[in-house]
This record gives structure tokens, C-alpha cells and sequence, in this order.
């Protein structure tokens, strides 16, 4: 950045760095499913493209196959869909975590176990 910078504009691109990070995990799993649906299986591609290991990126790719996009919120943690991926009441649980009837992770395993 300049040295002139506004403080506005700095406080702005610190925002849409905190976005970008956020969906970062939505944007590789996303990216995995895309290339695994078009060229089969892609994770030795993935593993040398990303910084991620096997686990992890076949789990965000697990995440991202199994909540849609019309459930992913960008105030609720990827965390929170990692944990909710494979359950039936994805809706409500993303409800109770926006409404923040939910705001922890021992909340949200609790919840799950209902």
C-alpha cells in the first residue's frame, strides 16, 4: 500500500482478507469435487497445488460435497460445517449458530447428539 493510504482504505482490505480466508476452504473443496467429478481422482494434483495434506483436503472436499451452497453462511465458521456435514438437520443447526443459540463447539457436538 501506499504510504498515503487512508485508514479507511486499509481497514477495508483487512475485511476482504478476513473474507477471503474465510472461504478459502469452500473455494478448494469446491475446486477437488469440480475436477474430481471431471477427471476422476485429483488429489495427488491437489496435494502439489495446495499446502494441505491428503486429510485435510479430502476432508474440506468431503465438507464442501455435502453442504450445499445455499446453507454456507460467511458468518459461521467452517469449523462448525465440518462438524454438521453429515447430519440430517444441517438447516437448524445453521440456524441456532446464526441466531447464537450455538457458540461453541461443545454446544454444537451436544446439539448434534440430540
Amino acid at each position: 500500500m501506499k504510504k498515503d493510504t487512508p485508514i479507511e482504505e486499509w481497514i477495508k482490505a483487512g475485511e476482504i482478507l478476513k473474507k477471503i480466508s474465510g472461504a478459502i476452504q469452500w473455494w478448494i473443496g469446491d475446486w477437488i469435487n469440480a475436477g474430481e467429478n471431471e477427471y476422476g481422482e485429483m488429489y495427488s494434483q491437489a496435494l502439489e497445488a495446495t499446502d494441505y495434506d491428503y486429510h485435510t483436503l479430502r476432508n474440506i472436499a468431503y465438507v464442501a460435497r455435502n453442504i450445499e451452497l445455499s446453507l454456507r453462511r460467511d458468518n459461521v465458521s467452517f469449523s462448525y460445517y465440518k462438524q454438521i456435514a453429515s447430519v440430517e438437520n444441517k438447516k437448524e443447526l445453521i440456524k441456532k449458530i446464526e441466531d447464537g443459540d450455538i457458540t461453541s463447539d461443545r454446544e454444537l457436538r451436544a446439539e448434534i447428539k440430540k
